[in-house]
């Protein structure tokens, strides 16, 4: 189980490193742009949270209490008409159904809790949707490799999912790749639904850091592939650690060019408030 403590509520918390308050500030800008501009537009408008954790998150450093995604979404100023939040604990979800009751803004909103495998319950979750006259934002922010490919084809088969997708390169798959490589069936080759991989690992010689490029473009392509249009509809952004160390990478996918242009106004400017260089 993740590591927790308990918060200022009484309730356990997820303990997270510093570096996780950037993610957290771009997840909260993305929501923010996406339901103001929808909201008067569609009228079944889905968030779903495939590792929702406890709603709230201590930072080990300072001990600070932030929202987590859950909450994050939950409190936007123009919500979502329904909720779906899934995590394989069942201490984590008791915890965020609490604290989400205890929002006064989303006490009437459609929340359902689904315990157990994202790849599993997602099958749950999506006979809720409606897949054709919905609009969509999951976000996957995962651990490690836990997400399968498989997970995303099926979220990706309602017409309007925007993805939000935790790419965990220097945190998981650098630390791990020898290990997968001597095994023939492992959950790299169910991260990227294929090992294609493998060959990329033999062009670089086994050199992990220098499969970073190449793996993330693995990845994207595999997107494309899904119906997530062009270049700038899928899109990076890279975390690092404190010390300036690349940990890992959102990476953001849309079939719509309203997608693209609210991620970049997320993005735009980092958590301290200074705008980025254009190209950054």
């Amino acid at each position: 189980m993740a590591d927790t403590k308990i918060a200022s509520d009484g309730l356990p918390a997820l303990v997270i490193k510093q570096h996780s308050l950037e993610k957290l500030f771009y997840f909260q800008r993305y929501i923010y742009q996406f339901t103001t501009a929808l909201k008067s537009k569609f009228e079944e408008r889905n968030y779903i949270d495939l590792f929702s954790g406890t709603g709230l998150c201590l930072v080990r450093e300072t001990n600070e209490e932030a929202n987590g995604s859950a909450l994050l979404a939950l409190t936007t100023v123009a919500p979502f008409s329904n909720y779906y939040f899934i995590d394989l604990y069942q201490e984590h979800l008791t915890s965020l159904e609490s604290r989400a009751n205890a929002v006064a803004s989303a006490q009437f909103l459609r929340k359902l809790f689904f315990q157990g495998d994202c790849n599993k319950k997602v099958y749950d979750v999506l006979k809720h949707i409606n897949k054709k006259y919905s609009v969509n934002l999951a976000i996957l922010d995962g651990f490690g490799i836990e997400c399968h490919w498989s997970t995303i084809e099926s979220l990706s088969s309602c017409q309007r999912m925007d993805l939000i997708i935790l790419f965990p390169q220097g945190m998981n798959i650098n630390r791990n790749l020898k290990f997968w490589v001597e095994s023939e069936s492992n959950s790299l080759d169910l991260f990227f639904g294929a090992n294609g991989w493998r060959k990329i690992y033999e062009q670089e010689h086994g050199r992990a850091n220098q499969c970073i490029r190449p793996f993330l473009d693995l990845y994207q392509s595999n997107l494309r592939k899904l119906g997530y249009g062009g270049e700038n509809q899928v899109r990076e952004q890279l975390i690092r650690s404190q010390g300036g160390q690349k940990l890992y990478y959102l990476i953001f996918a849309s079939r719509n060019p309203l997608g693209e242009k609210f991620w970049k106004q997320a993005t735009d400017k980092t958590l301290g408030g200074q705008r980025k260089l254009k190209g950054f």
